[in-house]
């Protein structure tokens, strides 16, 4: 797990993560999501806006790789159907029973503006 204090880096290996499994728009960060004056897709992860994180940690369970998408669903975590909270909920889950990997930060916390740190190291671990 990597320690908290230097965002900057923990941005850089993130998107190093996403490039190894492939994610599509990492070289995009620095624009915004529709192409407009709006906030880039780097400054929403670094303010820690939740919904810049939820298609990096789609992307990193249920894109990348289909023998863990299937590993997921064979465990009975069904992720495709959910709402953001209940599949946030379920990765949560999952991460605990089968990773042993327990989140810095809680479900409610992942939803709130902020700990843009210990989501970036969150889905850093999870790629």
């Amino acid at each position: 797990m990597a320690s908290l204090g230097d965002i900057k880096n923990n941005y850089e290996k993130l998107k190093q993560e996403l490039k190894l499994v492939r994610y599509a728009n990492v070289s995009g960060f620095e624009r915004s999501l529709d192409g407009s004056e709006d906030q880039s897709v780097k400054q929403m992860i670094m303010s820690g806006a939740p919904f810049a994180f939820l298609p990096l940690i789609h992307h990193c369970l249920l894109v990348y790789s289909s023998q863990v998408a299937e590993f997921i669903t064979n465990n009975g975590f069904d992720l495709y159907s959910k709402n953001d909270m209940r599949f946030m909920e379920s990765c949560f889950k999952m991460l605990v029973l089968h990773f042993s990997y327990k989140p810095a930060l809680s479900i409610k916390q992942f939803f709130e503006n902020g700990y843009a740190e210990h989501k970036i190291i969150l889905i850093k671990d999870v790629c």
